[in-house]
């Protein structure tokens, strides 16, 4: 079952599992991966920085990034985007996100503060 979810202004996304990893790790600690249910999933919105990063938010304002294994030069132009799960019941670092009809493969998701202000 091929599972994708589209968001822009259309939310399709909730409340994410406990992530052990919140904010920037301390010196000399990881930053640990995190799986997030597509079931309680709700994309509030999402900010591509570059052509291979790209944060996202739910609606419990709770930030994720992800970093892309190569550019995906249409997530800057993208009025949503969605993710292809590949049959598994939640969004990790082996998601391919879509963006404009180009697919783009997530190898690592993290909790994060957000992206800076400009």
């Amino acid at each position: 079952m091929l599972a994708s979810l589209f968001a822009a202004g259309l939310a399709l996304a909730a409340t994410p599992p406990p992530a052990p990893a919140t904010g920037t790790p301390a010196a000399g600690q990881r930053e640990v991966e995190v799986r997030i249910p597509l079931a309680r999933f709700r994309l509030r919105t999402f900010r591509p920085v570059g052509n291979d990063l790209v944060y996202f938010q739910d609606w419990q304002r709770n930030w994720y990034r992800a970093t892309l294994a190569e550019p995906c030069y249409n997530l800057g132009n993208a009025l949503g985007v969605g993710f292809e799960t590949q049959g598994a019941s939640w969004i990790d670092n082996t998601t391919v996100l879509l963006a404009e009809g180009e697919s783009c493969r997530i190898v690592s998701l993290v909790r994060s503060d957000g992206p800076r202000r400009r």
